[in-house]
């Protein structure tokens, strides 16, 4: 009897050694597969350093929770604007990976080998702050109100209120679009405020009561600034008509291609253009 109890006891060891073992390799082999499924995520994380103009810059930054979603693998590194000639820069010293542009690529720049593809179009519009309560002004009453031959609100239609005004220095691409569209040639009045970037803009025509500014509309949207845009003769800035537009898009070197055109792609497939026009951007038919 000790001797089968013996033999028993043995069996019963050897049929455990040989359970724990097997449960060994298969925990081995789970987190061998877990370290490669690791590895294998992070190789194929892709992140896209951008900068460039302020406006493309701000509608960016209202897409990246979205496009970020929709695709895991990959992340927007959205930088401080530069300005569009910024952001070209970077992409050809190799501190970016896309410039952001308000525009089309320039001859010079398209000369180094950059691709340009654009996603939409922006209006550049008059907004006000939301107590004014303009919806609507001629380019004649606008033009009048930036030169200063109109002061009040109630010339046109708005409170009995001193209008003050906010405007962009003459380089910037804004100001550029309003003189050839609007206001020509004849200088801002005396009043108003230069403001020198995009963002500062919206934001101290927001704080302003009784302000007026000029700026690129969906950036306005895009960063949900409570500021309210001026119709120019009937036409919205999100009206495909409106006449004041520029194009924004992206630039960069065509070996980048593979690891951008996802991001082009979702911008101008359907989830993306959703988010595109909800920031009044105007899309290609």
């Amino acid at each position: 009897m000790k001797s089968n109890s013996i033999k028993f006891s043995k069996s019963i060891i050897v049929s455990i050694l040989f359970i724990l073992f097997g449960l060994l390799s298969v925990a081995c082999n789970g987190n061998d597969e877990v370290v490669a499924n690791e590895t294998l995520s992070a190789a194929s994380q892709i992140t896209l350093t951008v900068s460039g103009s302020g406006s493309t810059m701000s509608v960016l930054e209202g897409l990246k929770d979205e496009f970020e979603a929709a695709m895991p693998n990959y992340q927007l590194e959205l930088l401080q604007g530069t300005g569009s000639g910024g952001g070209v820069k970077g992409v050809v010293d190799g501190v970016l990976d896309v410039a952001a542009l308000s525009r089309t690529l320039n001859e010079e720049e398209a000369e180094q080998g950059l691709e340009f593809i654009g996603f939409g179009k922006a209006a550049t519009a008059v907004f006000t702050h939301p107590d004014v309560t303009v919806s609507d002004l001629s380019s004649e009453q606008m033009a009048a109100i930036f030169t200063g031959d109109i002061t009040n609100w109630s010339a046109v239609g708005g409170p009995d209120e001193t209008i003050i005004l906010f405007v962009r220095d003459e380089n910037d691409s804004s100001t550029s679009a309003l003189r050839e569209e609007v206001f020509g040639n004849t200088t801002f009045a005396e009043s108003a405020q230069v403001i020198t970037s995009a963002t500062d803009m919206l934001n101290i025509v927001a704080g302003t009561e009784h302000s007026v500014g000029f700026g690129t509309w969906p950036a306005a949207r895009a960063t949900d600034i409570d500021v309210t845009a001026v119709a120019l003769d009937g036409l919205t800035p999100a009206d495909a008509s409106y006449p004041i537009t520029n194009e924004m898009g992206l630039a960069f070197f065509p070996d980048r291609k593979t690891d951008v055109q996802p991001f082009i792609d979702w911008l101008l497939a359907e989830e993306g253009q959703v988010v595109l026009t909800s920031f009044d951007m105007i899309l290609a038919p």
